[in-house]
């Protein structure tokens, strides 16, 4: 059975009931995966994925909509962030709990994961491809593309901010989000997110992704010994010098996750394939042997959503779930409309929505459109464009 990136992830409460129908045994989970909170039927959780949602008080990730009112908003480096810098298509990591019905949960920490900021080196002609930091930034129907930019605009020397999972290919992420940074902003500090290669310890130089760096006055903060293979965040506020390796300020393990956890929900693209099956996801250890649907999974390079529990830093998968690849993401976007032109030209938390050919959910109707207005869109990323497929105000 085909699925489209938007059928696996409408909700881990559908996964959820897959599993059950497969005999994954996730409601044994909720009974006796641990002491969760009690009296709230509340279990600890990891979620990570793309932001498929934003209202005034909740994201959803991989379909799980999440409380946010008392979430801490940190970067890859735990630095805070203002809550109205999340923005749809972010890669993102959930920290907190999820209800047993695993469809709504309770954020602690919402950490967001860009892949690589930087400046854009080279962009194919087509927009469907871009070098940032030597990183090759994949473009599709799925990519996320901030107001004010088109992929046919990006040009060699623009900054920009890259999310997505990184791709099967060393230095490859697959976006889920590309922002431009303001004109003439200089960011806080470059950065890059990928897997470690050609270590050497004694000159304290490695690859990061397809980028050599020099980490000898770097800050290092990780859980284990690096090596290869292992997956890092490095910045600098230098900026990178074509041709020459990038001495680092900071240089971090990019998920430090707890070794045990109830419930972890996970989505990335498959490296380390072995039969059974087992697979890594950028820095975690899959073992899907006893996963429903685990042989949809046959190779390297394959999508994939992940529902299981972590045992000392592995994670025992109860369902693998395939996602295809170039069908458009549906995303939901809650708040009160500004720069209203038409009903094909207005923004909602700074995104442009076109609605003129959307399913209005009475009382809701066009004519009524206007600033201030308080709405739920729910579409497709067509460009910078959110097309609507349905609009409902809300009070």
């Amino acid at each position: 059975m085909k699925l489209s990136p938007h059928d696996v992830l409408l909700g881990l409460s559908s996964l959820r009931r897959l599993a059950l129908t497969l005999g994954a045994g996730l409601a044994l989970l909720v009974g006796c995966g641990g002491a969760g909170e009690e009296g709230t039927g509340a279990q600890p959780t990891v979620n990570v994925g793309v932001l498929k949602a934003i209202d005034g008080d909740s994201v959803t990730v991989n379909g799980v909509q999440y409380a946010r009112e008392s979430a801490a908003v940190v970067d890859g480096f735990d630095n805070p962030l203002p809550a109205d810098d999340l923005r749809l298509g972010m890669w993102v990591e959930v920290q907190g709990t999820v209800q047993a019905d695993a469809a709504r949960g309770s954020a602690r920490t919402i950490r967001v994961r860009p892949a690589v900021r930087g400046v854009v080196m080279a962009a194919d002609g087509a927009g469907t491809t871009l070098s940032v930091l030597e990183s090759q930034v994949l473009l599709g129907n799925a990519s996320v593309v901030d107001p004010g930019i088109g992929l046919p605009g990006l040009q060699p020397g623009d900054l920009v901010e890259v999310h997505g999972p990184l791709g099967g290919s060393a230095g490859q992420v697959r976006a889920s989000r590309v922002e431009r940074l303001g004109t003439g902003a200089v960011p806080p500090r470059f950065e890059l997110r990928g897997r470690v290669s050609q270590l050497d310890a004694v000159a304290r130089t490695l690859v990061v992704g397809r980028r050599t760096v020099v980490y000898d006055a770097a800050a290092v903060q990780l859980r284990r010994a690096l090596e290869d293979g292992m997956v890092v965040r490095v910045s600098s506020q230098r900026a990178p010098v074509s041709g020459q390796p990038w001495a680092v300020e900071r240089l971090v393990a990019d998920q430090p996750l707890p070794a045990n956890l109830d419930f972890i929900y996970v989505e990335g693209v498959v490296t380390g394939f072995q039969s059974g099956p087992t697979f890594a996801l950028e820095n975690l250890l899959v073992n899907a042997t006893n996963a429903g649907n685990r042989a949809a999974v046959r190779a390297d390079g394959a999508r994939v959503a992940v529902v299981g529990k972590l045992q000392d830093g592995v994670v025992q998968a109860d369902l693998v779930t395939l996602i295809e690849e170039g069908e458009p993401v549906v995303f939901l976007l809650s708040g009160a409309v500004t720069a209203f032109e038409s009903p094909s030209a207005f923004r909602v938390r700074r995104v442009r929505v076109d609605a003129s050919a959307a399913e209005f959910v009475a009382p809701a109707r066009p004519e009524a459109l206007a600033d201030a207005v308080k709405l739920r869109v729910r579409g497709s990323f067509r460009g910078r464009d959110l097309v609507a497929t349905r609009v409902e105000f809300l009070p």
